[in-house]
């Protein structure tokens, strides 16, 4: 690599950015931001990005999960006027026989013509609903799921928002939500959801931040040629040996990645730091 590179802070650093979202992200955002990068972070409060989908679906997420980070993303850019937007999006998905909770980070950096992209998957979530008939039982749900640092949703069904009710922390609040719609005519469940809205769900914080950190990584991963900060991840090409057998398997080896500038390919070797994989992840060995 060439040494005479500018520095990755040097084109960041006492510039201003936004971090767009209306729930507290920039709690574990902004400070690995602002260290790493030397950015100036701004929360604008009258930003509204419920208006990109919600959780509870009483607002559909238009595009996937990509579009949705970069349009809060771009929201925050025009608001605030800045050239460094900032967002963060989560998708909960079936995974095996468990929930998998994915998050990624967007920076956008128009005057360098520049968009990077971190994330995080973690297997470690409380998502979850029930359907209760009491009190009694929505409180055994909500000890199950965290309650009350995580906060919880209540509703008639999945397709209710007249009476929904986002944000409880309390048990008060949580048995008077119940009451009111099990009093309602011809009704006799209600529906409680963990809310998975960053500022009501710690455990999903925590996977923003590793995602803020891999965003972070992603930015410090230059091409060898021309120095541009960023390398695009491609693909993760097979072919680790076994420490036992030697004999190729389908760990990863390599992740190829290309320059958004110049569009020069390279690959990583090694990228997890093992050379060789344990045989119990070996096809030949462990069949």
């Amino acid at each position: 690599m060439n040494d005479n590179f500018p520095s990755i802070t040097s084109y960041f650093k006492d510039r201003s950015a936004v971090i767009a979202n209306k729930h507290s992200k920039e709690r574990v955002m902004a400070p690995i931001l602002e260290e790493a990068l030397g950015l100036k972070i701004i929360v604008p409060k009258e930003i509204d990005t419920d208006q990109f989908g919600t959780f509870t679906l009483d607002i559909p997420r238009k595009g996937s999960q990509l579009d949705a980070a970069r349009n809060k993303a771009q929201e925050g850019i025009r608001l605030t006027g800045l050239d460094i937007g900032i967002a963060s999006e989560g998708t909960f998905a079936p995974y095996g026989f468990t929930n998998a909770n994915t998050e990624i980070v967007i920076l956008i950096d128009l005057k360098n013509n520049w968009e990077f992209v971190g994330g995080n998957k973690s297997l470690q979530t409380n998502i979850a609903e029930t359907n209760a008939s009491s009190v009694e039982e929505a409180l055994i749900f909500a000890r199950q799921v965290g309650f009350p640092e995580h906060g919880l949703v209540v509703r008639k069904n999945k397709s209710d928002t007249k009476y929904m009710q986002k944000g409880i922390t309390s048990k008060i609040k949580l048995k008077e939500a119940v009451e009111k719609i099990l009093k309602l005519p011809l009704n006799n469940k209600v529906l409680i959801e963990t809310d998975m809205r960053a500022h009501l769900n710690p455990t999903r914080m925590e996977v923003i931040q590793a995602a803020t950190l891999d965003l972070v990584q992603t930015i410090k991963r230059r091409c060898m040629e021309c120095g541009t900060p960023g390398m695009k991840y491609i693909k993760s090409n097979p072919g680790l040996p076994c420490s036992l057998c030697g004999l190729k398997t389908d760990n990863t080896l390599s992740i190829t990645y290309e320059c958004q500038s110049c569009h020069t390919v390279s690959d990583e070797m090694y990228p997890y730091g093992i050379k060789a994989c344990d045989p119990a992840n070996c096809q030949w060995c462990n069949p």
